[in-house]
């Protein structure tokens, strides 16, 4: 979603944004991501990163599979 230009900057490319707004089913659409849940926009630090969760949270609802049902106690029981 975000691509560094020739600068070296960070870009938003609002295409893809655009594109997974138009292929959501309907409003309750949810984003998961399977993936630690310690989000940062530091280097080296795994996708999603912040920056980009927080852009796909204007699209639809996002759920990280480790913050389920709690962030401090992930568990992938739906009893919890």
């Amino acid at each position: 979603m975000y691509w560094k230009d020739d600068a070296g900057k960070l870009q938003l490319k609002q295409d893809i944004l655009d594109d997974l707004d138009a292929v959501k089913r309907d409003e309750d659409a949810v984003v998961i991501a399977s993936c630690d849940s310690d989000f940062s926009d530091e280097d080296g630090k795994n996708p999603p990163h912040l920056r980009a969760r927080k852009r796909y949270s204007e699209v639809a609802k996002f759920m990280c599979t480790h913050e389920h049902p709690r962030p401090k106690t992930p568990s992938p029981s739906s009893s919890s």
